[in-house]
């Protein structure tokens, strides 16, 4: 388990992971609290979120939106905490209101077997509703136990609605106001039965990180890739997406070709990424069984680019399912419309989106950790390596890699994309997106693709 300091660290940053998740929101990068129309001038919080987006702590709902009043639940809450404190307890536990194939289910049981959560009976947590202020209260004052904050210790006014502070939350509660990580509003209430909402989750991490002393780094673009990139794209006339990022430092760029533009851009094949993590998420729903024919298809449409085998998925779990996936997870740009080797609208995704769902892969985010190591365990199997791969194998990197291709037939569009995670020998592990599109022969752009890998993995290393 993740101790002091470390543990703290990483919880913040899930935490402020899941105010994104929230709702089924959007996450779209805001580089100034101005940007967020929902977020008054006089915002009691307004200081915290500006704190929060220079050092990379939270995103929006989309350019324009935070969301500041969509609450947590108490599972979220938990699969949070229990992530951060690399804490996972058994799947099968004593609530009987937690699955044992629900994302969260080891993650409360975790919680419970280690004194941090109780349910509010023996056999009953409520992992779907809102949790409150009083718990979180209690939640937050045992995790920072394990590392005591400086304490005011100077007589303070109760709060107007001190009756209303459960017994068991009462001393928790003082804790937090001692320790400043959690107050009262203006009119000196607590509300302890109200809902956390995301912008008061936001604030309580903001205060237990500045209180803790942990040093925030500030989210940066990474000098030698950014010139890396930028000196591929203007040497280039046909339309081009490239996202990097790093998964340890957590540096990123994006940019375009001067044919490019944000937004989606035609998926090819990379839409079966989105296929194969919805298939996972109703497993641990417990809505399918993934039996031998149905991993040996998930293989084959990932490993293999089958199309066959992902109009068979498609048509066991519906296109609905899949663009819901994609929306709760924040791909905004992603959209399955039309089931391969058909004609009709196309399927698109962008270079963000992809960089956003193998992050959440690779991180052990993406619907449990182990569906996300089955998924990542698939992707090493892939057995196109003629791009992103084939500039950093030689290297003795490893590639967990999706590739996707179209070249007229059932499309007008001429593509070649390729969305990868790349674990090199020494160094930074880190995730590298390419999409694609042009007129007539594919392999000028195919020995594009190969040499902006090779060149991005050297600049990485700078």
């Amino acid at each position: 388990m993740r101790t002091g300091r470390e543990a703290l660290r990483v919880l913040v940053k899930l935490i402020c992971a899941a105010l994104v998740l929230t709702g089924m929101a959007v996450p779209v990068a805001a580089g100034n609290v101005d940007d967020f129309l929902d977020v008054p001038s006089d915002a009691w919080y307004r200081e915290e979120l500006s704190w929060s987006l220079a050092h990379g702590m939270v995103q929006g709902v989309s350019e324009t939106a935070f969301d500041p009043e969509a609450a947590i639940t108490r599972g979220q809450f938990l699969t949070i905490l229990g992530r951060a404190m690399a804490g996972e307890g058994d799947p099968v536990g004593s609530f009987l209101d937690v699955p044992s194939t629900a994302y969260y289910a080891p993650y409360v049981n975790w919680g419970a077997a280690q004194g941090i959560v109780t349910g509010v009976s023996e056999t009953e947590f409520l992992p779907d509703a809102e949790i409150t202020r009083e718990q979180a209260a209690v939640i937050l004052c045992r995790v920072a136990e394990k590392q005591p904050l400086p304490e005011d210790q100077t007589e303070m006014p109760v709060y107007i609605d001190e009756e209303e502070i459960a017994g068991w939350a009462a001393e928790s509660v003082a804790y937090c106001r001692r320790t400043g990580i959690l107050q009262g509003d203006d009119q000196g209430a607590f509300r302890p039965g109200d809902p956390v909402r995301r912008s008061e989750g936001m604030v309580m991490l903001v205060r237990l990180v500045q209180k803790l002393g942990l040093a925030m780094e500030t989210v940066s673009e990474p000098s030698a890739v950014t010139q890396t990139v930028e000196e591929h794209l203007a040497r280039l006339d046909t339309a081009w997406a490239v996202t990097y990022r790093a998964l340890e430092s957590g540096a990123a760029v994006t940019r375009y070709s001067a044919a490019g533009a944000p937004g989606g851009m035609v998926s090819a094949s990379l839409i079966k990424l989105w296929i194969m993590a919805a298939v996972y998420d109703l497993e641990a729903k417990g809505e399918l069984v993934i039996d031998n024919a149905m991993n040996l298809r998930l293989r084959l449409m990932i490993q293999d680019s089958d199309n066959t085998s992902a109009n068979v998925l498609i048509d066991q779990i519906g296109m609905d399912t899949v663009n819901r996936y994609a929306a709760a997870i924040g791909c905004r740009d992603t959209r399955l419309n039309r089931k391969m080797l058909t004609r009709g609208e196309e399927n698109y995704t962008s270079t963000e989106d992809c960089a956003t769902l193998l992050g959440l892969i690779w991180n052990g985010q993406c619907v449990s950790p182990e569906a996300s190591a089955r998924m990542l365990e698939i992707l090493s199997g892939q057995t196109d390596r003629s791009m992103i791969s084939a500039g950093v194998l030689l290297y003795g990197a490893t590639v967990y890699n999706k590739t996707g291709a179209l070249s007229g037939g059932y499309s007008t569009h001429y593509v070649r994309n390729d969305a990868a995670i790349v674990v090199p020998e020494e160094g930074e592990p880190y995730i590298l997106c390419i999409m694609t599109e042009f007129l007539g022969n594919a392999s000028p752009t195919i020995h594009e693709i190969t040499a902006l890998s090779r060149d991005v993995y050297w600049a990485s290393r700078d």
